[in-house]
């Protein structure tokens, strides 16, 4: 049995980071899951529909002197959901207790909770980000696109920036300052399109993911891979690509010879 115990705002901020990337699929209930890992005095929290995958991660105060026991535990998405909800009014620290069934959560008198384990073997995650990033950086291409509910899953729960004001939404007048400190420069997404080079096919296995692999970051903490999708299916035409039409749009106008 292994007991730690995590911030509360750190746990939010983590679950709604990789939740966007559990799986929906009822057929394939392993996917629909959070995993939390205890592993090198760090909580590890990972979600992959196959399609993405979120890992997020957070030091454990005190394990370099005295390290916790590695320890894993697989739960559904809902339940990760209703984790989140649970603890959604706590503003000290929550405590997760792993055991053999699951995760035990205390997060005060009101607020505690046991979630059991789903059995199966959780998909190789450390090999499946490995190879993605071990790719090289190369450009996307126009045969290859992310979906709108892709980069969603990228910013979900994510506070808009310092230029934002719930009343008047983007303002840069007045006495603004117009210069984000250095933490949450820190925050914003940062992007590399890899390929590992002989990956291929549909779906991500951990000795081929699909290539190209869209690498996002938030600060050294959230990492999430994403598999491109193409844009021409098999047996239809290419699609012309959108960037000669706008650069034509962009271009200046042409003054008209002097006669």
């Amino acid at each position: 049995m292994t007991t730690i115990t995590v911030p509360a705002a750190k746990l939010r901020e983590m679950l709604g980071a990789v939740l966007p990337h559990a799986g929906r699929d009822d057929t394939l209930p392993l996917l629909a899951t959070v995993r939390f890992e205890v592993r090198g005095g760090e909580l590890l929290l990972i979600a992959t529909d196959r399609y993405s995958l979120g890992a997020a991660r957070w030091p454990i105060p005190g394990a370099k002197v005295a390290p916790p026991a590695d320890c894993e535990a697989v739960i559904t998405a809902s339940a990760a959901e209703e984790l989140a909800e649970t603890i959604a009014g706590a503003e000290s620290v929550v405590a997760l207790v792993f055991g053999g069934e699951g995760i035990a959560m205390d997060a005060g008198p009101q607020s505690q909770r046991n979630y059991a384990a789903l059995p199966g073997e959780y998909p190789d995650w450390r090999a499946i980000l490995n190879r993605a990033l071990a790719g090289e950086d190369v450009p996307l291409g126009d045969g290859l696109g992310l979906a709108q509910w892709q980069m969603a899953k990228l910013t979900a729960g994510v506070a808009p920036g310092w230029l934002y004001d719930e009343d008047d939404g983007f303002d840069c007048s007045g006495e603004c300052n117009c210069t984000p400190d250095k933490a949450e420069r820190a925050e914003w997404l940062r992007l590399r399109v890899l390929t590992p080079g002989d990956g291929s096919g549909s779906k991500w296995t951990a000795s081929a993911p699909a290539a190209p692999t869209v690498l996002a970051a938030r600060g050294d903490w959230f990492i999430a891979a994403l598999m491109p999708f193409r844009v021409k299916p098999d047996g239809e035409p290419a699609p012309a690509p959108p960037w000669d039409s706008w650069a034509a749009i962009a271009a200046p106008a042409q003054k008209p010879e002097a006669a």
